[in-house]
């Protein structure tokens, strides 16, 4: 089960490239419309990722302390929300280990999200090597625990 942060950042792209295609498509059907190619550079779509990702995490774990912090809430919630707010640190710092390590390698820039049973890992590159693979995989899987097939490596050009 996921945290739903994951989703976010999928539905961001999809609607993304689903506006592209449907501005081609009107373009295309109605001639005469230049149509444009706008590529967003690579480095800022991370850097925006790295943003939007903190400043997510911020403010959930805002609200989880306010939680804690509430003596009117039931111990169960107050519980939950410290169980909660323990799990995100804990995958926010294997998030940060791993993209620290990554760049020390010369896999910068890098993005990592960690999900309780899978894990990804934008790299900028054409395209990765099977040894380049297997030195991620290897730093994912010792990291995080999580097991190869759920490790997702995603070359960024």
């Amino acid at each position: 089960m996921t945290d739903g942060k994951g989703d976010v950042y999928m539905a961001r792209g999809v609607l993304a490239l689903s506006a592209a295609v449907l501005a081609v498509w009107l373009a295309l059907g109605r001639g005469g419309v230049e149509v444009r190619t706008v590529r967003v550079e690579p480095v800022q779509a991370m850097s925006d990722f790295y943003t939007d990702r903190g400043t997510l995490r911020e403010d959930e774990l805002d609200r989880l302390r306010e939680i804690m912090a509430d003596e009117s809430a039931p111990e169960e919630i107050r519980l939950a929300a410290g169980r909660r707010e323990l799990e995100l640190m804990d995958r926010s710092e294997k998030e940060a280990a791993i993209e620290a390590v990554l760049t020390a390698r010369g896999y910068a820039p890098a993005v990592v999200t960690v999900q309780p049973d899978s894990v990804n890992v934008l790299i900028r590159a054409e395209s990765i090597t099977q040894r380049d693979a297997a030195v991620i995989l290897d730093l994912v899987m010792r990291e995080t625990g999580v097991t190869g097939g759920n490790v997702k490596i995603i070359p960024i050009n």
